[in-house]
């Protein structure tokens, strides 16, 4: 019996996990047994044949050390991020200083392009 997808954010899901498992080198039969879920299902979750439960979610999410949101492919695109967060010992930056730091995140956000 052909299992049908459960659709698009499922098939994308799917693609992000085989990734995922992928890039370290395992099996699905592997991360199956380390994350103790039987392969088929496994399986049918990379394939978005099978709803994925949240408490499977996380489960990935801290296995493979991706956030659910890059999983889920719901991530927001570093070029809509308008904050920069900077730690320093109650001293205040200077606009001088803030417009530094500023130039420096779009030189390492063009090192990231250039990729």
């Amino acid at each position: 019996m052909v299992q049908k997808a459960h659709g698009d954010d499922y098939i994308q899901f799917g693609k992000n996990i085989a990734e995922a498992r992928e890039k370290m080198g395992l099996t699905q039969t592997e991360a199956s047994k380390v994350l103790d879920i039987p392969q088929s299902t496994y399986a049918g979750y990379e394939t978005g044949v099978r709803k994925v439960p949240l408490s499977i979610i996380k489960k990935l999410s801290n296995f493979y050390n991706i956030s659910a949101d890059i999983l889920l492919g719901t991530e927001i695109e570093s070029s809509e991020i308008n904050t920069i967060a900077a730690h320093h010992d109650d001293d205040e930056f200077t606009e001088e200083e803030l417009q530094a730091i500023e130039e420096f995140k779009q030189f390492v956000l063009s090192k990231r392009k250039n990729k």
